[in-house]
C-alpha cells in the first residue's frame, strides 16, 4: 500500500471515527467558535448507551457519523435557528425596514 493509500484510508477513518460526517443541524445556541484538544471516546459511548438502549459493545462499535445519524433520527425536529437561518430572518427584517422608511420619506 502506498503512502498516499495509507493517508486517504487514515483521513476517511478520522473523519467517520471521530469527526463525523452526517449533515447535522446545529442550533445557534449549541454553536461556539470553540475546538476541544481532547476526544473523550467514553464520553460518546456513554451517550449512545443512554440515548439508544444499546450494549457497551455496541456503542464501541458506532463511529461518530452513525452516532451522528442516530441522534438525528431519535431527535428530528430540534426546535431553534441555525446561525445562518437566523442571519436570513435578521437581514429581512432589516431591508422590510428600510424599504418602508424609504417610502415614508
Amino acid at each position: 500500500m502506498s503512502f498516499e493509500e495509507m493517508v486517504m484510508i487514515a483521513s476517511s477513518l478520522i473523519t467517520h471515527g471521530i469527526i463525523g460526517k452526517a449533515k447535522v443541524r446545529k442550533l445557534q445556541r449549541n454553536e461556539s467558535g470553540q475546538m476541544t484538544r481532547e476526544f473523550h471516546a467514553i464520553e460518546y459511548i456513554n451517550a449512545a448507551r443512554s440515548h439508544f438502549g444499546i450494549s457497551k459493545d455496541e456503542a464501541m462499535k458506532l463511529t461518530m457519523t452513525e452516532f451522528q445519524l442516530l441522534l438525528n433520527t431519535k431527535y428530528p425536529e430540534q426546535k431553534g435557528f441555525t446561525k445562518e437561518e437566523y442571519d436570513t430572518v435578521v437581514d429581512d427584517y432589516f431591508a422590510k425596514k428600510q424599504r418602508k422608511l424609504d417610502r415614508a420619506s
